[in-house]
């Protein structure tokens, strides 16, 4: 009996020493008022106490409970079942201090007790609700950006999708989630998908362009699947994004189709320079025609290039700018009358002549035109408000294009302007257009900014679509980045916070030297702060100015 006696008191000190020792609370509890019949020191601690005697038969454990309703949901369960698992609840310390504490016990019934064991979650719970949080503004940008986002998993189906995809397929998120790739996309679809998808599987990136019509219409898109791959690099799912390249492709399709039509626009741009450059600087009239007969010659690449103004006294025209193979002013059409000779039929008739066949016009040297490999010629009145102000001409070894020919108009509205004001210097307002190569797509500038403009974060960012280096951006305000536009965006900025709503502007800057024209997406996101999504406009914008 004394050995038993001796194990059941080592037994019950080592108990004791878990018991006191635990790095979770232990506890006894009264039901009926829990009041705190037995705890271990890290129970104490928990509270707030220095030590359980300020606990046992003090405390009752109902005054802990930041919501009393919390106490009694658990009363009844435990009632209900005996026992009660990992029950989450908010608690109150002795200094008022709040904690998460998670808590399982079980019914003594025969004490009319409960007995258990809590421990502070605390950091868990807060960390939890960050992350609910970073999901939420994951989510909100995913739904802010204007291409489809999605995730597969290993079986196919899709786990999400953003808001775009209810957009472009017309249907709601809930009809998307579950079904497989096959099955949403259809088989044609599925098709092409196909061999990318099963690269994707093998955790490689892939990227392709296909068309696809969608229920709101055709659209040209580039497709990028994602490999989710876990530690044990086994392919868990794959990411999906889908941007809209429409406006990318038919600016492309223009550029193949108009390519001739864009070499011409910048020789006419350029052509026009010089001839408003020349009606502006010239001192005297015959300095101006000779530069714009010059401009002729240089851009049209004429054989020679001639201008006649009008003596009306006489009804002559005479020759003032001749350049080119022939510059002398005194030869044999030094003075050509009204309606003698092409020039003065044009002069006559008031009506431009093109012919890119200079042996069908009998008014044409044809032993002449043939020794000097002559193939077209182009003539044009000098009209000012219907009146005959004069006549420009050119010869050229090569046809010549409609476009070059409606240049001559121009030229010749314009001339019959410096002829009026004479050697009179007006600011003539420039109309070159200067045309830049255009380029694929790039990966749009995303910002996250304050209400004040701060920038807080930037993603894929290409260097020529920034005025500073990243790591220069970060924590810098618009105004401190010396933005011209600071007001403006901040406005903007201010706006979409204001309205909860998102909002589309285009705008243009000077990046590198050069204007770029962006179409900016701004959503509101939580905590006064916006996504700024800047997409690369300046081709479109190219496009239409030029087409």
């Amino acid at each position: 009996r004394k050995q038993t006696e001796e194990a059941l008191q080592r037994s019950e000190t080592k108990f004791r020493n878990i018991f006191e020792n635990s790095q979770v609370g232990i506890f006894r509890a009264r039901l009926s008022d829990g009041l705190i019949l037995d705890a271990n020191q890290r129970f104490a601690n928990l509270l707030g106490f220095d030590s359980p005697d300020e606990v046992i038969g003090l405390l009752h454990g109902v005054d802990c409970y930041v919501n009393p309703s919390d106490r009694k949901s658990a009363i009844e369960l435990l009632n209900r079942d005996g026992k009660l698992q990992n029950f989450e609840v908010q608690l109150r310390k002795r200094d008022g201090t709040l904690f998460w504490g998670l808590y399982s016990s079980r019914q003594n019934a025969t004490d009319g007790c409960m007995e258990g064991v809590i421990a502070d979650i605390s950091d868990r719970v807060s960390a939890e609700a960050a992350l609910r949080e970073r999901e939420q503004e994951l989510r909100l940008i995913a739904n802010a950006l204007p291409a489809l986002v999605g995730y597969v998993n290993a079986n196919g189906r899709f786990q999400f999708v953003n808001r775009t995809y209810e957009d472009w397929f017309c249907c709601s998120r809930d009809e998307i989630l579950g079904k497989s790739v096959r099955e949403f996309l259809g088989e044609e679809a599925y098709r092409i998908a196909r061999p990318y998808i099963e690269r994707v599987r093998t955790g490689q990136n892939t990227t392709y362009e296909v068309e696809f019509l969608y229920p709101v219409g055709k659209k040209y898109v580039s497709v990028t699947y994602i490999p989710d791959a876990g530690p044990d690099a086994q392919v868990k799912g794959y990411y999906v994004l889908v941007t809209d390249i429409s406006d990318r492709k038919r600016a492309e399709e223009v550029l193949r189709q108009s390519e001739t039509q864009f070499r011409e626009q910048a020789i006419l741009s350029a052509f026009r320079a010089d001839v408003d450059s020349a009606l502006a600087q010239s001192d005297s009239l015959p300095l101006m025609l000779h530069r714009c007969a010059q401009a002729v010659v240089k851009h049209f690449n004429a054989a020679f290039a001639r201008i006649w103004t009008l003596d009306r006294d006489k009804n002559v025209l005479e020759l003032q700018a001749s350049t080119g193979m022939y510059t002398r002013l005194d030869g044999t059409h030094s003075r050509v009358p009204v309606g003698s000779h092409k020039i003065g039929r044009i002069a006559q008739e008031r009506r431009p002549l093109l012919t890119n066949n200079v042996f069908d016009e009998s008014s044409i040297d044809k032993e002449w035109a043939e020794r000097e490999g002559m193939v077209a010629f182009a003539g044009y009145p000098i009209l000012l408000d219907e009146q005959l102000v004069g006549v420009i001409a050119m010869f050229t070894r090569h046809p010549i294009p409609l476009s070059n020919f409606e240049a001559l108009e121009f030229a010749a509205r314009e001339m019959a302007l410096g002829i009026k004001r004479k050697q009179a210097e007006v600011a003539l307002q420039a109309s070159e257009t200067e045309l830049r190569t255009l380029i694929e797509a790039i990966p749009d500038p995303l910002y996250i900014l304050s209400a004040q403009g701060q920038i807080i974060c930037a993603i894929a960012v290409e260097p020529d679509l920034r005025c500073h280096p990243i790591e220069e951006m970060i924590g810098k305000t618009l105004h401190q980045l010396g933005k011209e536009q600071a007001d403006e965006f901040v406005g903007y900025i201010q706006q979409v916070l204001r309205t909860q709503q998102i909002l589309t502007v285009e705008y243009s800057m000077f990046l590198n030297g050069r204007e770029t024209w962006f179409s900016t997406r701004i959503a509101p996101l939580p905590h006064e702060r916006v996504i700024w999504l800047a997409r690369d406009i300046t081709l479109q914008k190219q496009a239409e100015a030029t087409s």
